[in-house]
């Protein structure tokens, strides 16, 4: 757990120091680099909790990984309502309330894990994880790629709000 943790906060690091980059490829231009180091910082929060939802399903504590599930379902829902349906918040209102919504799910459910597992790093275990790992972040960075490449010609060859309405119905 801790060695996930802090690769997640490696990568949200040096992710979130590229914002202005990832902004300017994708979108055209760096106004909006916010939205993505928010992403990035929900990426890192969400990776630490999915972690945590696989911890559950190895000890077989299904009301464990359901009550997480729909705290995350719940509170999304909500905190969404509130950030772009009352408060008003348009598209920034889904990155903050996708923020929030890790932030109020995944902290609890760290500390809950950290007591249980405890806090401890093993260098002989973290280099076999690291060896194991290391040829299919190449493979996932070029999936991820492949499947979200169209909405990139879509933008470039058309609108942002094209795009967006495509991603939707996706």
């Amino acid at each position: 757990y801790a060695v996930v943790t802090a690769m997640a906060v490696v990568s949200v690091v040096a992710l979130s120091s590229s914002s202005e980059l990832f902004a300017a490829l994708i979108l055209g231009s760096a106004e909006h680099a916010n939205l993505f180091t928010i992403s990035f910082l929900s990426l890192g929060l969400g990776i630490i909790t999915d972690v945590a939802q696989v911890y559950f399903r190895l000890l077989h504590q299904s009301a464990h990984y359901i009550a997480v599930s729909l705290a995350n379902l719940i509170i999304g829902v909500l905190l969404n309502i509130l950030f772009i349906a009352y408060l008003e918040y348009g598209v920034i209102g889904i990155f903050y309330a996708s923020l929030l919504n890790r932030l109020l799910v995944g902290v609890p459910v760290t500390v809950y894990v950290l007591r249980k597992v405890g806090l401890r790093f093993q260098w002989p275990l973290a280099k076999e994880m690291a060896a194991f790992s290391a040829p299919l972040i190449p493979a996932s960075l070029a999936s991820t790629a492949v499947a979200y490449s169209d909405r990139y010609f879509i933008n470039y060859f058309m609108t942002l709000a094209d795009t967006g309405i495509y991603g939707l119905g996706r």
